[in-house]
């Protein structure tokens, strides 16, 4: 499928550790990527507002349901079709990025599969589950993935709380 680009990076960084590299660089690229989208795409301000409009409401509700008392139980259903288009609202928002980037990403993974196989580029002094101990370049991937998407999601987090500090 991706041909000549294939034999290029089998030829250039095939075989650890320039393997794990090119995995670092473009797993770092990548989350770099979806990161820029969700700080563009993604009405932060709107989520934070519904989240905390959702919160509040399942507090009332967890309330009313120890109180046990009609009145506040009926004012509780009242809001609820309310809340539930506030929490399909949010799941849109949140899944904008994902939704641009799925293609671009189920492409990226069959590439690294095209490039190295299933074959293991790694052997961890421990056993995952489902991974084990032998990590093919897909897993390799998405291990690292895990590591740079908490870390840029940290900056992100961060960077939502200095701009409200302006």
């Amino acid at each position: 499928m991706f041909g000549d680009f294939v034999n290029i990076v089998r030829a250039s960084f095939g075989t650890p550790p320039g393997a794990y590299w090119f995995l670092a660089i473009v797993s770092i690229l990548a989350s770099t990527l979806y990161f820029i989208a969700q700080v563009y795409l993604v009405d932060r301000r709107k989520v934070r507002i519904y989240s905390e409009r959702i919160k509040k409401w399942q507090e009332k509700r967890k309330k009313a349901m120890k109180t046990k008392s009609k009145r506040f139980m009926m004012e509780v259903q009242k809001e609820t079709e309310v809340i539930t288009k506030m929490q399909g609202e949010m799941a849109k928002e949140q899944m904008k990025p994902f939704m641009i980037f799925i293609i671009p990403f189920l492409l990226l993974f069959s590439f690294i599969n095209e490039v190295y196989g299933a074959e293991p580029i790694m052997q961890l002094p421990f056993t995952l589950p489902i991974v084990g101990a032998a990590t093919s370049a897909v897993w390799f991937y998405i291990l690292f993935n895990l590591i740079v998407s908490s870390i840029l999601n940290t900056i992100l987090k961060t960077y939502e709380a200095y701009k409200r500090l302006k």
